[in-house]
């Protein structure tokens, strides 16, 4: 039985309706002769999703009303629904004008306007048609709907950070903020777009948060080095200010007290580890115009991570506008020296200018993440997995695929093993059906999630009480009206660590926490069933409940690094 499990860890900043339920309407005989993809384009994109010009296109296009009027968005005023065509081949056009808020940290709201497109049919591909379109990776992706949430700017789309106010801030008042989402349901597939227009007064960061910290005096400002306890004397930790003022460590690895001044003295790596701790650090202490000075200076020093850095800077438009030719130039300096990740990273540009899948940027695409995938690159062996898979600047070709993934599954991938897991599950490209072993791989990539889960866990012990026989009594009955808690005391009991483990009782636990959508408890269900632990073994069971991972998704996708490099690669 196939599952739908909602995905609460992550906060959706954006309130978007998605036409999931089709109108009851009287059937239109308008005969369709575009395509959803082709629709949505030419309505919702062509006019901006500005709604007297969409509806006006869509009554011209064979649109009619609806018979039930939709719901209003959160935060709209106004929703207008059109449909054509009949049975399973009706579309439904939604288009909706109000204001929304655009973050929890902005108690602010903007002019929105929102465009959609439902097909009733399950034929249209809405998750591949969304990733290509905005040319990004999700930012949210679980329960049936994929979310983009990105900057729209003319030399291509930037990834919009929810978590970076400042630059989340910027694109808003530029009037560059966008969301797209990617629906699901049943037989239906919709695909919303969300235009945020520049707010009438250009919006200030809140008083109460942070400004961007310069580092001219104080590279580690607001961060501070302090002694160590009594058993490391000698030792001085990096302490960070978390978000009640609190200094806790911060766990950098590879920084010292030293760092600035050797790189002030032209040491690539120094400048490096600078880098990398200012574009993935602590977040007090992130600046991303530091970050990219001393990735270019490294660069300039002839080091290929530096190069690497400054092509994600201007790919990701990270302390500099995007520029997606500067990316190439940058990626490809690094890649002719032997940097791996940039040869992938200039790979997936290739790529998202290539038409068609053996064109030559396709081609040139697949050979650059060869060369990654022959230097050992783990990313490159699972991305020409996904080349062979798709047929993608190679010959398409499931066997040659299964090696792939099976080289990157052996490097201990759990994206690999998933994709090898569904690939047996299913039996995708002509390969034999195999429960047993889609079980096996799906288990295998799972494990390290859930051994991380039962860890955290397991240092709540102590909190929750749950070492305690009478307090674990006690949270079992409360369990069925607080899943949260069911899913803590299932997964402590189905631990083989815990004292007095016990399956069964753990088994009833993690049923209530998934029936409340929680996908960790389904997941470990799964791995009850795959590995007969207090139920019967059940490969066929355990793939329906393992398949509640969200990642399962997007396992097929190509993998870019996304993050700065902070030491020189041999």
């Amino acid at each position: 039985m196939m599952r739908i499990f909602r995905w609460s860890l992550l906060r959706v900043p954006l309130a978007i309706a998605l036409p999931v339920h089709a109108p009851a309407a009287q059937p239109s005989a308008v005969r369709i002769d575009t395509s959803p993809a082709e629709t949505f384009r030419s309505m919702c994109i062509a006019h901006g999703a500005r709604m007297d010009a969409v509806l006006e296109a869509a009554r011209a296009a064979g649109f009619g009303p609806t018979a039930t009027a939709p719901a209003l968005p959160a935060g709209m005023t106004k929703v207008v629904a059109l449909e054509r065509g009949s049975g399973t081949a009706r579309q439904v056009l939604v288009v909706s004008i109000g204001k929304s808020a655009v973050s929890k940290a902005l108690a602010v709201e903007v002019p929105a306007r929102g465009c959609s497109v439902t097909e009733v049919s399950g034929g249209w591909d809405v998750r591949t048609f969304a990733r290509e379109w905005s040319g990004l990776s999700p930012q949210f992706d679980a329960e049936g709907t994929t979310l983009y949430s990105y900057f729209d700017r003319p030399d291509g789309n930037v990834v919009a950070p929810d978590e970076d106010l400042p630059r989340l801030i910027a694109g808003l008042n530029a009037g560059e903020l966008r969301t797209l989402a990617a629906a699901e349901r049943g037989g239906m597939r919709a695909l919303s777009w969300v235009v945020f227009e520049a707010p009438p007064t250009p919006i200030a960061l809140p008083t109460a948060a942070p400004s961007v910290p310069s580092h001219d005096a104080d590279p580690f400002a607001p961060c501070r080095w302090e002694n160590g306890d009594k058993s490391r004397a000698t030792q001085r930790t990096l302490s960070c200010p978390d978000k009640a003022g609190k200094f806790r460590p911060s766990n950098v690895k590879g920084l010292t007290e030293e760092t600035p001044a050797l790189a002030t003295s032209g040491d690539a790596a120094a400048m490096l580890r600078l880098a990398a701790f200012y574009a993935n650090g602590p977040q007090v202490v992130r600046d991303a115009a530091s970050a990219f000075a001393w990735s270019k200076k490294a660069a300039d020093r002839g080091a290929p991570g530096g190069s690497f850095n400054t092509g994600l800077a201007y790919d990701d438009g990270i302390g500099v506008p995007t520029n997606k030719a500067e990316a190439a130039h940058w990626y490809r300096l690094a890649s002719d020296r032997g940097h791996t990740p940039a040869m992938i990273n200039l790979a997936a540009l290739l790529l998202a200018n290539s038409s068609a899948d053996r064109a030559p940027d396709a081609v040139s695409a697949a050979a650059l993440v060869r060369r990654a995938a022959d230097a050992g690159s783990v990313d490159g062996l699972f991305d020409m997995g996904h080349l062979s898979e798709s047929g993608t600047g190679v010959a398409k070709d499931m066997a040659e695929a299964q090696r792939w993934y099976r080289l990157a599954a052996d490097r201990k991938d759990s994206r690999a093993m998933l994709r090898l897991g569904l690939i047996y599950a299913d039996g995708l490209g002509g390969v034999a059906q195999d429960d047993a072993e889609g079980a096996r791989w799906l288990v295998a990539g799972m494990t390290p999630s859930l051994r991380i889960a039962a860890a955290l866990i397991g240092i709540e012990a102590a909190i929750y009480g749950l070492d305690n026989p009478k307090r674990r009594t006690e949270l079992a009955r409360a369990a069925p009206a607080e899943p949260a808690i069911a899913l803590r005391l299932g997964i402590y009991l189905a631990d083989p660590k815990t004292p007095g483990r016990d399956p069964a009782e753990a088994l009833r636990l993690l049923r209530i926490a998934a029936d409340a959508h929680i996908p960790l408890a389904a997941m470990r269900i799964g791995v009850m069933y795959a590995e007969g632990d207090g139920v019967p073994k059940n490969d066929i069971e355990a793939i329906s409940w393992l398949r509640a991972d969200p990642n399962l998704r997007t396992t097929a996708s190509f993998q870019r690094i996304t993050k700065f490099t902070d030491t020189p690669e041999p």
